[in-house]
């Protein structure tokens, strides 16, 4: 049913295309995961998330409990002692080196990276797409725990030697499907930012290139517009030749006119013989001034209006300047993010194991970590 506040009324209509979201492709470990509760397995309970900040609520703490020798253990070192008993809690723990390279983007990046999995009590089958990124020191995979210290019981899922090597044959996988290395490009300048370069850094280095492109540009422009001003400037020298050569003429007409129109006159205030043709000659030297004088008022139009072109074209010049300042300003430009990803052979699995953090549990249900947390 289709409300249109554009219709009178509402109408009915029926779809032609469904686009459904799903989740895929699932892979056989997918699937699996999927059948358990259809084996008889007791379906899983849903990890809850940023657990390193918090413990369960019905975890009891105990002494140090005898896990099968398949499993690696690892403790993280304390950083902040408490007059208390120290208490552990059990994480998965995985990591390794990821080589990410690219030809196009000319990129070469090594890097480690590592995640934990909580595993506690509270928390069912244990899947790594809800595992957390864990930047630490690597001593956490040589140090000896606090002795005396309390320990969180891990949850019996994960004591499974099946779900337990399953889990490190996917770690992998999802480094794969989930590590990728992202960049900033410039498509204007066509630049690429560099692995770790943040954006600040990478806008310096922009406004540089920029500066430099900038710069090109309007010594080319100065270059294009010089020449045509160049030119108006040649025909605006012309102009004012004319208008001097037609001023001059007209000057010298009208001495000309002056004299011979004078000496007319005086023939005739002295009683001489004027001819006809001395007058005919010198109204012919007036009409010729008119002329010249309309020459004259011609030539300075076409002065005028070649100044008043140069001034058009350097006001051109002054605005395309302008604005090659606004294009090539590096802080306007929406940059695109560029994701890389490492091939599976360039994942390279280092460790896997039970990882022990340590936390303060005080008497009011406050937990603390006293580890040291780098993220």
């Amino acid at each position: 049913l289709l409300n249109n506040v554009h219709e009178q009324e509402p109408a009915l209509f029926s779809t032609r295309w469904v686009m459904s979201y799903l989740r895929g492709p699932l892979t056989r470990d997918h699937i699996k995961d999927l059948m358990e509760d259809k084996k008889g397995a007791k379906p899983a309970a849903a990890p809850k998330k940023k657990a390193a900040a918090s413990t369960p609520a019905s975890a009891t703490a105990s002494g140090r409990p005898n896990l099968p020798p398949v499993i690696q253990q690892y403790f993280a070192p304390i950083y902040k002692h408490i007059s208390g008993t120290v208490t552990y809690h059990p994480w998965l723990v995985a990591g390794g080196d990821v080589h990410v390279m690219n030809a196009r983007y000319n990129v070469s990046q090594k890097g480690e990276i590592a995640h934990i999995l909580a595993v506690n009590e509270d928390v069912g089958l244990p899947v790594w797409d809800e595992a957390e990124v864990f930047n630490f020191h690597t001593d956490i995979l040589h140090t000896d725990p606090e002795e005396g210290a309390a320990y969180i019981q891990p949850g019996s899922a994960i004591l499974n030697s099946k779900t337990y090597n399953k889990l490190d044959k996917q770690y992998e996988s999802h480094v794969y499907r989930t590590y990728s290395l992202t960049l900033l490009q410039s498509k204007q300048f066509k630049l690429t930012s560099m692995p770790g370069e943040t954006e600040g850094e990478f806008r310096i280095r922009l406004r540089q290139a920029a500066h430099e492109k900038r710069d090109l540009e309007m010594e080319r422009m100065r270059r294009t517009y010089g020449k045509k001003i160049e030119s108006l400037e040649k025909q605006l020298r012309t102009a004012q030749q004319r208008v001097d050569r037609e001023s001059d003429q007209y000057t010298q007409k009208k001495m000309n006119t002056a004299i011979s129109v004078g000496s007319s006159i005086l023939g005739m205030l002295l009683g001489g013989r004027t001819s006809r043709t001395s007058v005919s000659r010198a109204a012919r030297s007036a009409s010729s001034m008119s002329k010249e004088k309309r020459d004259i008022e011609r030539a300075q139009q076409k002065l005028a209006d070649v100044e008043a072109r140069i001034v058009e074209m350097e006001r051109l010049m002054e605005d395309e300047l302008n604005n090659l300042a606004d294009k090539y300003d590096p802080a306007l430009e929406e940059l695109k993010e560029v994701s890389i990803r490492a091939k599976k052979s360039d994942i390279l699995q280092r460790y896997y194991g039970i990882l022990w953090l340590p936390y303060d549990h005080t008497d009011d249900g406050k937990v603390t970590p006293l580890f040291d947390e780098q993220d």
